[in-house]
């Protein structure tokens, strides 16, 4: 026993005819509950009876499974609070103020029909029964806790529950049916801060597995989790109500993993060459992933910091970055039939492109976040490349959200992850994975970007910042450039990128222009050496450079 078990067995001993009498009630509970909302119970319930059964309903029942795990006094008190978060929560409830069934959020319900909230329920059923179901599966072997692999679990659950599966109540229900196997504690942020109590490991872990870490520590120390749960309340001095749901703001409306999120799920960079928009990638996919706002102006060591941070995550697979180009195809970004030598043969196999293997494991591991950068996003075929995802990476239509889908891809290939684990074959986008593009204003040598895409992405302008550019000079020809540029083309695409000066001086400029700004200047004025002209000559005024009137090929300057 570490020294946590040691005081937590310490404190029991003492006070042992206090806990076993605490433990006779529990035992009742457990008993009541799943005498009344098993899934074998509520299967014996008629449907038409079943939103009455579970939810809250016109009648504020007290006898429904929603008041037992939420507000039934001893079952709070002994068993872990989901107190907290409206009644939105659960999926349906019947709402006074509308004098209806209802699903949704707070500020966007939708009413039902008696009919449509009598299917609502019997939906709800088959997930909790199915998730049952799985829980047996992984504990049939010793119904032990240290037997369970959670994380696979847990996945299998989140496979066939959806959001479901990370509502605090869900958790609740299932240790109301296997009091052993979980915790009684069921927000991931004092599951986080008991795990950090008890010297227990937290990196990557969903909150499955840290309620089964905790039940594994019960398990060795023999002893029910709820009555280690109410040892450790005691022991670092939580109280009841610091362990309530914290997924509700102050407006009453129940939080959802969207309205919860400092970033749009879909953004792309755009502006013109040379504003920094690639390099911009790694503080706006960190800031995702800390779910925090995005800095300006980084210092040097801040950038090394967060260059650190921003390989650390893409060593942990929760960056990846793709390129698109012409030749992209589904095939590389989804999934496709690829060849592969067998023998002397050649036989083709279904292979998952970047984009399917990122989303499967952000499904599989929904505590964390994820981010895919797609560089040049304009540049490939949208509507070829991105097939069912112009749907499915829609902010509702995220699994795991209200409106969430899926689709089922082709994947027959015996030898493939999915047709082992009879997983994901249903492919879904899960609420918890960014897609970071960037967007090259200023090409239009290939097809403005798809309009249907354009509908689901926020659109992030990255202009030219001319106070980047240290070098005064060249920051001055930087603003006259564009200033004339934009004068001219009246267009913000068509600018010039302050990337194109930076970190250089004055003695640079020659260069600068004959290798770079001159050869686009070419490209935006198509070539009509009259406009690079007048352009050149109001940019480089004051400098030490002119333009070479003895060259016989294109305009220079010297």
């Amino acid at each position: 026993m570490n020294i946590i078990e040691d005081k937590i067995k310490s404190i029991y001993i003492q006070r042992q005819v206090e806990f076993d009498a605490k433990i006779l009630k529990i035992t009742k509970l457990y008993e009541e509950f799943r005498a009344k909302f098993s899934p074998e119970a509520l299967a014996k319930i008629d449907d038409k009876d079943l939103p009455r059964k579970m939810f809250s309903s016109e009648k504020n029942d007290r006898n429904s499974m929603c008041w037992f795990l939420e507000f039934k006094d001893e079952s709070r008190k002994l068993l872990g609070s989901i107190g907290g978060g409206s009644s939105y929560k659960y999926g349906l409830h019947y709402n006074d103020k509308h004098n209806s069934w209802v699903t949704g959020s707070w500020k966007n319900p939708q009413i039902l029909t008696e009919q449509e909230a009598i299917e609502k329920a019997k939906e709800t059923r088959y997930f909790l029964t199915k998730a049952v179901e799985i829980v047996e599966i992984y504990s049939q072997s010793s119904n032990k806790a240290s037997s369970i692999d959670y994380k696979k679990m847990s996945k299998e659950i989140e496979d066939f529950c959806g959001g479901i599966a990370n509502k605090g109540w869900l958790k609740k229900y299932l240790h109301m049916i296997f009091p052993n196997l979980f915790s009684t504690f069921y927000s991931r942020k004092y599951l986080v801060r008991m795990s950090e109590k008890c010297e227990l490991p937290i990196d990557n872990k969903n909150t499955f597995e840290l309620s089964g870490q905790i039940a594994v520590l019960a398990e060795r120390i023999s002893l029910l989790t709820s009555i280690v749960g109410q040892i450790l309340l005691e022991l670092f001095s939580f109280k009841e109500e610091e362990m309530e749901n914290d997924e509700e703001d102050e407006s009453g409306e129940w939080q959802t993993e969207s309205n919860k999120r400092a970033h749009s799920l879909n953004v792309i960079l755009y502006g013109p060459p040379g504003t920094g928009k690639t390099y911009l990638t790694s503080e706006y996919a960190v800031a995702m992933i800390e779910n925090r706002p995005v800095r300006e102006n980084l210092t040097a060591q801040e950038f090394i910091d967060l260059k650190k941070e921003y390989e650390k995550l893409v060593k942990n697979g929760q960056i990846v970055f793709t390129t698109f180009h012409q030749s992209y195809s589904y095939e590389d970004f989804i999934q496709g039939l690829r060849p592969e030598p067998k023998g002397n043969n050649i036989v083709f196999r279904y292979r998952d492109g970047v984009f399917k293997k990122i989303a499967d494991t952000a499904r599989e591991n929904p505590d964390l976040k994820y981010v895919i950068i797609i560089d040049e996003i304009n540049r490939g075929n949208i509507s070829k490349i991105f097939g069912e995802l112009i749907t499915l990476i829609e902010e509702d239509k995220r699994w795991g959200e209200k409106n969430q889908l899926s689709v089922i891809l082709p994947t027959d290939d015996t030898n493939s992850y999915a047709y082992y684990t009879k997983k994901f074959r249903d492919f879904a986008v899960p609420n918890n994975l960014y897609v970071l593009g960037t967007m090259n204003s200023a090409d239009k040598s290939i097809s403005l970007i798809d309009t249907a895409l354009r509908r689901r992405f926020n659109f992030i302008e990255i202009p030219p910042n001319a106070n980047l550019v240290k070098d005064v000079v060249l920051k001055s020809v930087l603003e006259r450039l564009n200033k004339k540029i934009k004068e001219t083309k009246q267009s913000a695409d068509l600018l010039i990128g302050h990337a194109y000066f930076m970190d250089k001086t004055e003695n640079d400029l020659k260069d600068i222009l004959n290798r770079n700004i001159i050869p686009l200047l070419y490209e935006y004025y198509y070539d009509n050496e009259n406009s690079v002209n007048d352009v050149l000559r109001e940019a480089i005024k004051g400098t030490n450079v002119t333009i070479d009137t003895d060259t016989q090929g294109r305009i220079r300057v010297k």
